[in-house]
């Protein structure tokens, strides 16, 4: 049986935590903060053990010699018979400082040098992870992803055999604010809007009553046609660039009704495994009640 080796490298802040859940929820033997020297022991063990075949190291990027150091280590250990994948996980610069603020934690960089300010830190850290990305099979930016959409993307990078990339689709409300990490961007304002009307209007775009009111315009389904029809050209083009991850989003003003319908008949349309949907203002608790 073909040993899998999953190395999970990470930003601090960025989800290791998260991903190692998914990880251990699927068999997965975890190996995370080990001295070098115990690693090389603990990989010896796992592939001299005939009963264990996948195991999961956890690597943080604070010290790139260090982290170059256990990369070339673990590559060692690939054969006919030892599979080796590496996902890198990471998150803008203003996102990791507002999760780090949000949860008054330190950063381990400046944990260990007070002297070092949160955004140095992170900044350390985005060199190094640049300076390595030879390494990685897999990068996944999760400024703008939940645990939730994490995770499932996570699972289904494990369940493919070779994973290209995925697509995140997601609604957003222009009056919070556009998604900073946007490949393409619809906007759906000028629409027929539910929100006017007032049995609609605690409702969501999740709802059948408000996805048919707002394609009762024939307007309104022509644009999502159009827009259908760029998203698939999209996707290709993209593919054929090798890009992993894509994310389109698609706004109206509160991001309840009109993009959460084009969202939801997008996904539903399009029907494929690697495409992830999102609803950035119901997750933020701005839909209106």
């Amino acid at each position: 049986m073909e040993k899998e080796i999953l190395v999970v490298c990470g930003m601090s802040g960025s989800g290791r935590t998260t991903v190692n859940q998914v990880l251990t929820d699927d068999g997965y033997i975890i190996l995370e903060n080990s001295t070098t020297e115990l690693l090389k022991k603990m990989m010896d063990v796992f592939v001299s053990d005939s009963t264990k075949n996948k195991v999961a190291i956890i690597l943080n990027v604070r010290n790139l010699e260090r982290f170059k150091l256990r990369m070339e280590l673990i590559k060692g250990y690939e054969s006919d018979t030892i599979s080796i994948r590496t996902i890198m996980l990471t998150a803008k610069e203003s996102v990791l400082v507002n999760r780090y603020q949000e949860t008054r934690k330190v950063h381990p960089i400046t944990k260990r040098d007070s002297s070092i300010s949160l955004v140095e830190a992170i900044r350390m850290e985005e060199k190094i992870v640049e300076s390595m990305s030879d390494y990685y099979n897999f990068v996944l930016d999760t400024s703008s992803l939940s645990p939730k959409d994490t995770k499932q993307i996570i699972r289904n990078f494990l369940n493919s055999e070779k994973f290209d990339f995925t697509v995140n689709i997601q609604s957003f409300g222009f009056k919070y604010g556009m998604p900073i990490d946007s490949d393409l961007v619809f906007d759906v304002r000028f629409l027929t809007n539910p929100f006017y009307i007032e049995e609609l209007r605690p409702k969501s775009g999740l709802d059948k009553e408000v996805r048919e009111y707002v394609f009762s315009d024939p307007f309104a389904i022509t644009y999502y046609e159009k827009i259908r029809e760029l998203v698939e050209i999209a996707i290709e083009g993209y593919q054929k660039e090798g890009r992993l991850s894509v994310n389109i989003s698609i706004g109206c003003t509160g991001g309840q009704h009109r993009s959460v319908s084009f969202v939801e008949r997008l996904v539903k349309e399009l029907n494929q495994d690697y495409i992830v949907s999102k609803h950035i203002e119901g997750q933020k608790g701005h839909w209106h009640k």
